[in-house]
């Protein structure tokens, strides 16, 4: 589980320029700001969720950080977009990430199918026929662990994949904001575990709610410090339009 968790950040920092003009408009229903790591870290993470559980959206600045420096790697090109802003947008339903990156003087628009670029062998030399396919399912199961956040106490959860039940995430939800986890994470999670782990993901048990906290074994990946409704609406090509 926590492998997925890293490679979607990859997956996030290694968007292709699209050269294409098609428009995304989303509406999003909460706004969840977090602590990255360590709450000493000094990391922070805001995403955007819809009821649905089809659109995140996020601002993050490793995602800007990630992709210059690998732009510079790999073109030699300077740093255009230093200092700049990203918007990024994965839709769940067809996995597909969107993202602007602009400065005061330069903008570009990326947009990648992800099942794509796994197909491209990114992660797996396999040849088809060496391939054994797993059937697992993701469970989430109600733990008497309490997690205080937001001065509110939680029960948590152990959320892990029938293969690996020995590892699990603790992870809360706010049941409050009732975001449609199994579809939030329900095509992507298959898609990703189908082409890197040949496995076959037949059944999620999630809860709806947003998620407000994320823990591998004893290490801190996620932890909310605010949650908010919201009425933002953000329409994303090749530029970047934000209602409130």
């Amino acid at each position: 589980m926590k492998k997925l968790l890293y490679i979607f950040i990859f997956i996030t920092s290694s968007i292709l320029v699209a050269q294409d003009k098609n428009t995304l408009k989303v509406e999003l229903d909460y706004l969840v700001d977090y602590t990255v790591g360590p709450e000493n870290s000094g990391m922070t993470l805001t995403m955007g969720f819809d009821k649905s559980g089809r659109y995140v959206w996020s601002d993050f600045t490793m995602f800007q950080s990630i992709f210059e420096n690998s732009l510079t790697r790999s073109t030699g090109m300077p740093n255009f977009f230093k200092d700049g802003k990203i918007h990024f947008i994965l839709d769940t339903k067809t996995v597909t990430v969107y993202a602007h990156l602009s400065n005061e003087n330069n903008a570009m628009f990326m947009k990648m199918n992800v099942e794509e670029m796994l197909d491209q062998q990114l992660f797996s030399t396999k040849s088809d026929s060496d391939k054994v396919i797993k059937k697992v399912g993701l469970v989430s199961k109600k733990t008497d662990e309490e997690i205080t956040i937001l001065d509110k106490v939680y029960k948590s959860y152990s959320v892990y994949p029938t293969n690996e039940i020995n590892n699990p995430l603790t992870v809360v939800f706010d049941k409050k904001f009732p975001v449609n986890n199994k579809k939030l994470f329900g095509d992507f999670i298959q898609m990703i575990m189908s082409k890197v782990d040949d496995i076959d993901l037949n059944s999620i048990d999630l809860p709806k709610g947003v998620i407000l906290y994320v823990k591998a074994k004893n290490e801190v990946i996620l932890k909310a410090t605010n949650v908010q409704k919201t009425s933002r609406t953000i329409t994303i090509n090749n530029t970047v339009e934000i209602k409130e």
